[in-house]
């Protein structure tokens, strides 16, 4: 059985943390978000949930992760950790790889495809190449 974690980004603060509670309303409708320094409302974060898998360094790969992918091609491409149709996904937001535009991430994890930033810490690796 896989660890089930959570991080959050928070939108004003502009930080990431490890969620160690998440509580719901009677009505499921408002979640509280508690951390070691932090905690918010549904609101003002970002919630993020860890896949399970880790990267070849040991990094957890969380959703919202950018990853680093050069297979199939000399150049980096960057892909975005996703939870698509039931399943978790490394899709390519940037770059240009052989590789569909979709890929599982449980059957690329191992390989050299690390962890670089997310899509909240660093905007920068989304920007356009020039």
């Amino acid at each position: 059985m896989r660890e089930i974690k959570f991080r959050a980004w928070n939108k004003y603060t502009k930080t990431l943390f490890v969620a160690t509670s998440l509580a719901l309303d009677k009505w499921w409708k408002s979640m509280g978000v508690v951390g070691y320094d932090e905690e918010g409302n549904l609101f003002d974060l970002e919630v993020m949930q860890y896949t399970g898998l880790k990267d070849c360094r040991g990094i957890e790969y969380y959703e919202g992760d950018l990853v680093s992918n050069n297979l199939g091609t000399d150049k980096e491409s960057i892909r975005e950790v996703r939870f698509i149709d039931g399943c978790w996904k490394l899709v390519r937001i940037k770059g240009n790889s052989r590789l569909p535009k979709e890929i599982l991430l449980a059957e690329f994890c191992g390989l050299n495809m690390p962890v670089v930033g997310n899509i909240h810490s660093n905007p920068e690796l989304l920007e356009p190449q020039k």
